[in-house]
């Protein structure tokens, strides 16, 4: 709420007036950084970039790429809110850049999901089927299950998009096993309403609502009324 808002932004910028002043270098991109979600979380989106990009400089200034990768991300976040697609574009490239140069698996899992979904956005399908599947690639030599649920969603919702009915069904139905194997509820939810709706697209009444009915048991036990509703839209 506004009030834990406050507090935070309080305490932030007292550590960004200590970092400043005793000059902890090495702390201020992160402290930039949690500004900057901060402002992002309020729907402040420019003052968000503005903490950001200054996070970036200072992240450059002592070589934490780490900080780096995650704030190309954040700003490729506000500029997808803001529906300013080429430029989250350019941003997820930058994020999957850095990712790619600390060998970290789980960036470019995401980094790829997110220039895919761009790409999807764009309806440049093409595009889009190769980021996917490059973050799927990734994701299964990491063995990450957790990652693999991302890129099989998105794979689900681009051939459900081109109205490639199989092929979306086995990209949901793989990332809903994923996703009850790894316990992750909402993605399950998520892949289970796809597929569902994928099934009833293909008229296959029967299976659809058994799948639509399992999402809407979870989406109820997590009280999750927007999960709930998409189930419902299945089920009505």
């Amino acid at each position: 709420n506004k009030g834990d808002y406050t507090a935070s932004i309080e305490k932030l910028n007292q550590s960004l007036k200590l970092c400043k002043e005793k000059k902890f270098a090495t702390f201020l991109p992160k402290v930039l950084n949690n500004l900057g979600l901060t402002a992002m979380a309020q729907g402040n989106y420019s003052k968000a970039l503005q903490y950001y990009y200054e996070c970036l400089t200072a992240a450059e200034a002592v070589n934490d790429q780490n900080t780096e990768a995650t704030v190309y991300n954040n700003i490729a976040i506000v500029n997808y809110y803001q529906n300013k697609l080429d430029d989250a574009e350019v941003n997820y490239k930058k994020f999957l850049d850095v990712s790619t140069q600390l060998h970290d698996s789980d960036g470019i899992v995401i980094a790829n999901n997110n220039i895919g979904e761009v790409y999807l956005d764009k309806n440049e399908f093409i595009k889009a089927k190769q980021y996917f599947t490059s973050a799927l690639t990734t994701a299964r030599l990491s063995g990450s299950k957790r990652s693999m649920i991302s890129a099989t969603k998105n794979l689900g919702l681009l051939y459900f998009k081109i109205d490639s009915l199989d092929r979306a069904a086995s990209y949901f139905k793989q990332a809903a096993d994923f996703a009850l194997e790894t316990g992750y509820k909402p993605s399950a939810c998520v892949a289970l309403t796809g597929l569902a709706k994928t099934l009833h697209k293909q008229e296959k009444f029967n299976e659809a609502l058994a799948y639509a009915q399992q999402a809407l048991n979870m989406a109820q036990e997590m009280g999750q009324p927007q999960l709930m509703r998409d189930a419902y839209e299945v089920l009505a």
